[in-house]
């Protein structure tokens, strides 16, 4: 797979909108990542590393962990099975 990474300016919308994300959602409690969540076509792994890659870039890595987790937690209806170790 090529990758084609084009000038920052370019994705400058696209950061501000997933760096809003990272807030706690307001009014419907739809946010970009939820959008994008729904929408995805491609392998969650090769999204989950471009994510993460983009949110180093940004230093804000954990807080987009913490983001990830609690929305996990949230949509868990057995917290107890979440942390389950094999």
């Amino acid at each position: 797979m090529e990758e084609r990474i084009l000038p920052y300016k370019n994705y400058e919308t696209l950061i501000n909108l997933l760096m809003d994300s990272l807030s706690p959602p307001t009014g419907n409690g739809t946010t970009v990542l939820n959008v994008i969540e729904d929408m995805q076509t491609m392998d969650r792994n090769d999204f989950a590393r471009q994510m993460v890659r983009l949110f180093l870039g940004e230093e804000v890595i954990i807080t987009f962990l913490d983001t990830l987790m609690i929305r996990e937690i949230s949509n868990t209806s057995k917290i107890s099975c979440t942390f389950f170790n094999y």
